[in-house]
């Protein structure tokens, strides 16, 4: 959702697959010039789908895959280019970054065909040439992340995108609930991470910290998670649309004429 709405300001065409079984049916009823693979997905995951896509033989199998994850350590990355990633992203994903990477893996997959690399123009507000007074630390709201996000993807995509991402958070913390009264811990793990990169990414910071430590309780620690953790994520989500609010649009101080 966020990675893509920074590719198509920066001027790509992007197909969203919602799982990696629909990676792998995109990728062979369709030629793709580069290919984003998240390695926390449903159905298969990205080390699963990049080895089918490997074994598809001929162009397809040569596609250029860049790993997409939250877990920064070396070991990860070494085992993304192991199983036959060209390139390797963390999450909370950085537009510059981003974009860098993209641009390297197309530049060296248009020396054998023909890719044609969108010029990345930076579109100004001249707005944020006026200074911005210092902003109140908050352990909900990143209000300098957050304004980053928001020159990364655009004004007019941003509250769309917000609202998307509070309505994905809500589904996937009841989601997760589910697979915890079921034990499953693997998968409950995997909810919350998408919930925690996501947050990072808006400038979510009390939620991202909550749901990074559900996660490793899932995944890791392999414990059984509190439900007062649960709702301390659910709270962080509530807690965050309001800080948000208040920052994007400041409700003026009146002064009524007596």
């Amino acid at each position: 959702m966020v990675a893509s709405a920074m590719l198509e300001r920066a001027g790509y065409t992007v197909e969203i697959a919602g799982d990696g079984m629909s990676a792998l049916h995109a990728v062979e009823t369709r030629d793709f010039d580069l290919v984003l693979m998240d390695i926390h997905m449903p159905e298969a995951d990205g080390f699963q789908a990049t080895a089918a896509i490997r074994a598809m033989g001929g162009n397809k199998a040569n596609v250029p895959i860049v790993a997409m994850t939250a877990n920064a350590l070396m070991d990860n990355r070494q085992a993304c280019l192991d199983a036959g990633m060209d390139d390797f992203l963390t999450k909370p994903i950085h537009r510059e970054e981003m974009l860098a990477v993209i641009g390297n893996q197309l530049r060296s997959a248009s020396a054998a065909s023909d890719v044609v690399i969108p010029e990345v123009v930076e579109i100004e507000d001249r707005q944020n040439d006026i200074p911005e007074e210092p902003q109140p630390h908050s352990t909900v709201l990143n209000v300098e992340t957050l304004g980053q996000f928001e020159r990364d993807v655009g004004s007019d995509n941003l509250m769309m995108l917000l609202r998307e991402f509070v309505e994905e958070a809500r589904t996937l913390s009841k989601d997760a609930r589910t697979a915890l009264a079921g034990r499953d811990l693997p998968e409950a793990g995997r909810l919350v991470h998408s919930v925690k990169s996501s947050a990072g990414t808006i400038g979510a910071a009390e939620l991202e910290a909550i749901s990074a430590k559900i996660e490793a309780a899932c995944l890791y620690e392999n414990r059984t998670v509190p439900s007062r953790e649960l709702n301390d994520m659910d709270n962080a989500v509530e807690d965050y649309v309001e800080s948000r609010d208040k920052s994007l649009d400041p409700s003026p101080a009146v002064i009524g004429a007596g």
